[in-house]
């Protein structure tokens, strides 16, 4: 498998030059059975919950999450589990650029454990971060994520890592009459992004580890009672399809994928649309209207914003940012909590109501 190509600044350059597009959204969507994914299936629909917290984007910040999950009754002083039977919901977007890469993953892993024995529940989404470091994209983080997994050796796993990603995207280049160009260009890319203590990182996530297995059976999607929650939203291009199925695509999809640039990305996934982000009110209404109509569904939470609230309802849909990540340290964090009564949100310990899970007639 190829460890490291990213869509960004080089990575389009890539594509266009080898005629390599993102999905739109009336292209194809991904064979439900390509890949190879073959591991644990987890459980993405439930009723019957009384108690769902939903919480966006944690980027590693394993400190401001607890303080969150305290301030949320969910877990204790010491960070174990008091939320007794009640469904933690992360919507993607858990490890980030900071030195703690992976802590809050593997927190919540565990945190995992203790839900379940109380007859509660830990779902932690993939988000585009997740999706991109399971195809081992060292350039994903940066050099305060890799310092800890340095070993003496890092500058010679370093130098394995761009010699073997250099040889595998040689030989995908083939014939191509830029391929030295294109070759120089990927290594000076490479030696600027990637940092020592990448490969060591990533045998800690590889297939065949209890960690990594665990992080490539998770949902990018799951249904709690009238609510369907996700990084970036159901797009109309999988509205026809059960959560089941497009959890399963989405795996296969990570699965199958030997070199990044060579499958095409599928920007209306939930993991990668940008409908809500970019669409006006009354365009993304009606949108996200036909979509849960057609999925039977009163309502779709994301773990994105483009407001400045840290939660917003517009009808149907609600944004949610947590305010987690290091460049919220000066607003407070906030949380959605979702009752049979209410749907509520929750800033410095102070509750803002949204209603219940039918549209607001002033947001239609």
């Amino acid at each position: 498998m190829v460890d490291l190509l990213r869509v960004g600044a080089l990575g389009a350059a890539l594509m266009a030059a080898l005629n390599l597009t993102t999905m739109s959204a009336s292209a194809a969507q991904p064979d439900p059975n390509a890949g190879a994914y073959t591991g644990e299936i987890i459980e993405c629909e439930f009723d019957g919950v009384e108690r769902v917290v939903a919480i966006s984007r944690v980027t590693g910040e394993i400190e401001r999450l607890r303080a969150l999950l305290e301030q949320m009754e969910v877990i204790d002083a010491q960070g174990d589990w008091i939320g007794g039977e009640t469904h933690l919901v992360q919507m993607g977007n858990v490890f980030g650029r900071s030195e703690y890469v992976d802590e809050a993953a593997r927190y919540l892993w565990e945190l995992q454990n203790q839900a379940e024995e109380a007859g509660g529940a830990v779902h932690v989404l993939l988000g585009m971060t997740e999706y991109t470091i399971l195809l081992n994209q060292p350039a994903q983080l940066d050099y305060k994520s890799y310092a800890r997994f340095a070993g003496d050796n890092a500058a010679e796993r370093k130098q394995e890592l761009l010699e073997r990603n250099l040889e595998e995207y040689s030989e995908f280049l083939g014939d191509n009459p830029k391929r030295d160009f294109y070759l120089e260009r990927f290594e000076n890319f490479f030696e600027i992004s990637v940092f020592e203590g990448a490969a060591e990182f990533f045998d800690t996530i590889a297939r065949g580890t209890e960690f990594g297995d665990w992080l490539r059976s998770r949902n990018a999607v799951v249904r709690i009672n009238d609510i369907v929650y996700s990084c970036s939203g159901i797009s109309p291009s999988y509205k026809d399809l059960h959560i089941v199925e497009i959890n399963q695509r989405i795996r296969n999809d990570i699965a199958s994928k030997d070199l990044y640039l060579e499958p095409r990305l599928d920007l209306q996934s939930p993991i990668w649309w940008s409908g809500p982000l970019t669409g006006s009110d009354g365009d993304i209404h009606f949108v996200i209207e036909d979509v849960l109509q057609e999925m039977g569904i009163p309502m779709m939470m994301i773990g994105r914003t483009r407001f400045t609230e840290a939660v917003t309802r517009r009808g149907r849909l609600i944004y949610v940012e947590s305010r987690i990540p290091d460049r919220y340290r000066s607003e407070n964090m906030a949380a959605v909590e979702i009752t049979p009564e209410a749907i509520k949100s929750y800033e410095a310990g102070a509750a803002q109501i949204f209603g219940g899970t039918t549209p607001l007639d002033d947001e239609k």
